[in-house]
């Protein structure tokens, strides 16, 4: 029996996937996954495209991007760590940057706790 699934649908499962995420072209790519899996075709040689939303390297990319958009806040001096969506950052900072690190961190969603160890 084949699984079928109306445009509308996919459209939707495609919006979840592309927030934030790939470009036209990833979203093709998880277009044509979804349709080849809905198919009977699960090959797993397939490229799956970016990081299922919500898991640690999702988040680390959403956090690396918001600390990137942050105006007078250097990243590359932090190390960001993301286990099972518990997120710490060591680096050094001052009073005024840690809580610009701060500010910009929270706004990302799916974070369960946030440690920030700074040496400011």
């Amino acid at each position: 029996m084949t699984k079928t699934l109306d445009t509308s649908e996919r459209d939707a499962r495609l919006g979840a996937y592309t927030i934030g995420g790939p470009t036209a072209v990833g979203a093709g790519v998880i277009a044509d996954y979804i349709d080849n899996y809905l198919d009977g075709d699960s090959s797993s040689s397939k490229d799956l495209g970016p990081a299922p939303i919500g898991s640690d390297p999702w988040l680390r990319s959403e956090i690396s991007s918001a600390i990137s958009r942050e105006k007078g806040l250097d990243g590359s001096q932090l190390a960001v760590r993301v286990d099972s969506a518990v997120v710490t950052i060591r680096g050094s900072l001052d009073d005024s940057r840690r809580m610009k690190l701060q500010r910009a961190v929270e706004s990302v969603q799916g974070i369960k706790k946030l440690v920030i160890d700074t040496d400011g």
